[in-house]
């Protein structure tokens, strides 16, 4: 699975590169990311063909993987942008008022509450250490068909809601209502570059999540949820941070709400069809699934609890 990850990740990546020379643009400073992932391979390699642990193997390459595979993943969202399409800022925000969702009136609520304030910003900011930590996580309880499931997750989801965002592009929130915001000085000023075309070059340490319909924030939430069922009371606490990640995205994200809720439709659909993937031979064999479902028969026999317990 990790062969099959890595040859979708590299076309990924090349119709990253070939999209990027016709549009003009250019992505430097690839030095702190090809150390970390040649580190993370070569760990990998390391333990799984030296030392013999696979635990750890599985960490490395993974992680090494999902690195990867999100620096092509922010390229593409780039590229995407650079269609140029109208604006929908006003249209998301009728939407929003239709569905009797007032965003300045919610933001207000937040900023209004200090300790709130606080914690929607840490909540917020927590999704990618919550990625590193779930593949640490099952990596040690040797699930790595539980992360073969978020990756590719995440890889379909991508080839969704990029494409998406390029075809009905928004500013956010923020910038349609007027109001100054955390995420307003980082991501905005590179999309109105690539949509007005005044910068052609980017920094791999400056690449900034700039989809804002739909809302990938929720999409990734929902599918780290979704990795976790069926571990007990750490899917409790899983769903119950990651719900509260949601109501996070407007006040700390700038999202419309029908941003989130785009978001979660797309998960639903990606969901639908890892599940129906995973009940197919051929991926329950290269996930590594028919293996876990074998030691954990083997766990019941002798009493053991299963892996994924918490």
């Amino acid at each position: 699975m990790k062969a099959a990850a890595a040859c979708a990740i590299a076309a990924l990546a090349i119709c990253d590169w070939l999209w990027a020379r016709h549009a003009g643009l250019t992505f430097g400073h690839w030095t702190q990311v090809t150390v970390l992932t040649g580190l993370l391979l070569a760990i990998g390699f390391f333990y799984g063909s030296i030392r013999r642990n696979a635990q750890l193997a599985d960490m490395a390459l993974w992680g090494a993987l999902v690195t990867a595979f999100s620096i092509a993943a922010a390229i593409f969202t780039y590229l995407n942008a650079t269609l140029a399409f109208p604006l929908v800022d006003s249209e998301l925000a009728r939407i929003d008022a239709g569905l009797g969702f007032s965003w300045p009136a919610w933001f207000q609520f937040v900023n209004s509450h200090s300790l709130l304030k606080v914690l929607f910003a840490i909540i917020y900011a927590i999704l990618l250490p919550e990625c590193a930590a779930s593949i640490v996580y099952f990596a040690h309880r040797g699930r790595s068909d539980r992360i073969a499931e978020f990756l590719w997750g995440a890889l379909l989801s991508i080839l969704i809601t990029a494409p998406i965002s390029g075809i009905v592009p928004a500013l956010g929130a923020f910038v349609h209502f007027g109001v100054p915001g955390p995420a307003e000085a980082t991501y905005l000023p590179h999309l109105l570059a690539l949509r007005e075309g005044t910068a052609s070059s980017f920094s791999m340490n400056q690449l900034q999540g700039i989809i804002t319909m739909p809302s990938y924030h929720t999409v990734l939430a929902i599918l780290i949820v979704y990795a976790f069922r069926g571990c007990g009371r750490l899917f409790t606490l899983v769903l119950v941070l990651n719900s509260v990640m949601l109501l996070t995205l407007p006040s700390e994200g700038g999202h419309y709400l029908i941003d989130l809720i785009a978001g979660g439709a797309i998960a639903t659909v990606t969901i639908a069809i890892i599940s129906a993937a995973a009940r197919t031979r051929w991926w329950r064999q290269l996930s590594g699934a028919t293996a876990v479902a074998h030691q954990a028969i083997a766990r019941k026999r002798t009493g053991e609890e299963p892996g994924v317990s918490f």
